[in-house]
């Protein structure tokens, strides 16, 4: 009867996996000779086996992979790092490529942080490279890089990008001065260069040629307008310009006497225009006389043949 009391109270122990029986205080060994202790209700076994922590909010068994939703060991993270990283419990911007879009689509494996390249394969055309310290993606770290553009064949250490020059060195004689940001080889980059150049004394700002005027203020007497796009001084830009008897301002900027007939009104006798001479004459054609008067070509008269 005692023993199987014994054998029944010691069913109902919960022992940890490693221990048997015998190892366990609260069951005595039938024929052993041993006093059974006495177990009370306040008697709590302990187990010697390592337990596996499940973080807060996690379910037994869940992937420590990381996580966007729900609770986490992370608690709220921010905008700037919404990914929860479990295997360290920290907020982290991401963990693959899926949590980076837009233009920094990688995921660098070392800063867990939205790069737009780790490696040259992450990089297309016309920025083949990644540099490794910016992490963008880039046309060049060397001149190698830029060997195939012979229009511009050297890398600028500053921008990684190929171009014309770097000093005027890299320049030829026609355009001698490197320009320090566009790195490209121009004329001129002030009016110094150019005042040598009686017909064209100002450097161009933008173009960065010789001109003549780049403004009014660079011309004078009867031409005292500066063409914007020759950059020449001329004598009009539009009719507004001229005076009669030439009050037609034509491309080249010279004031004539007509463009179209429609400027041919100040002597009746001669209404048409002729277009290239820029005059005003009787006619241009048989139409524009009374018969039997036919157009005299080259005078540009009506002539009465008879």
């Amino acid at each position: 009867m005692r023993t199987g009391m014994r054998t029944a109270f010691a069913s109902t122990l919960l022992l940890p996996a490693a221990c048997s029986l015998v190892d366990n205080p609260l069951y005595v060994m039938e024929g052993s000779g041993s006093t059974t202790s006495e177990a009370t209700s306040e008697t709590t076994a302990t187990s010697s086996t390592s337990t596996t922590e499940i973080p807060e909010g996690s379910a037994t068994g869940e992937s420590t992979t990381g996580s966007t939703t729900g609770s986490s060991p992370c608690g709220s993270c921010s905008v700037q790092a919404p990914v929860c990283d479990l295997s360290t419990s920290t907020c982290v911007e991401c963990l693959d490529d899926t949590h980076c879009p837009g233009a920094a689509a990688v995921c660098d494996p070392q800063t867990l942080t939205c790069v737009a390249c780790v490696r040259d394969e992450d990089c297309a055309w016309p920025t083949p490279i990644c540099d490794p310290a910016m992490q963008v993606c880039v046309q060049c770290q060397d001149e190698a890089d830029c060997a195939q553009l012979p229009a511009t064949p050297l890398c600028d250490p500053s921008s990684h990008a190929c171009v014309a020059c770097l000093d005027d060195g890299d320049c030829i004689a026609s355009q001698p001065f490197c320009h320090p940001d566009l790195h490209a080889c121009v004329a001129c980059l002030d009016d110094d260069f150019c005042a040598k150049l009686a017909s064209t004394p100002h450097c161009h700002p933008t173009v960065h040629s010789c001109v003549t005027c780049v403004d009014d203020d660079d011309c004078a007497d009867h031409t005292p307008l500066c063409q914007p796009v020759s950059q020449r001084c001329v004598a009009c830009l539009e009719d507004a310009h001229c005076i009669s008897p030439t009050p037609a301002c034509d491309p080249a900027g010279a004031c004539v006497e007509c463009l179209d007939d429609s400027h041919c009104t100040l002597d009746p006798d001669l209404p048409r225009c002729l277009f290239g001479v820029d005059i005003c004459v009787e006619c241009l054609d048989d139409g524009d006389c009374v018969l039997p008067e036919t157009c005299l070509i080259g005078k540009w008269v009506c002539n009465d043949p008879g």
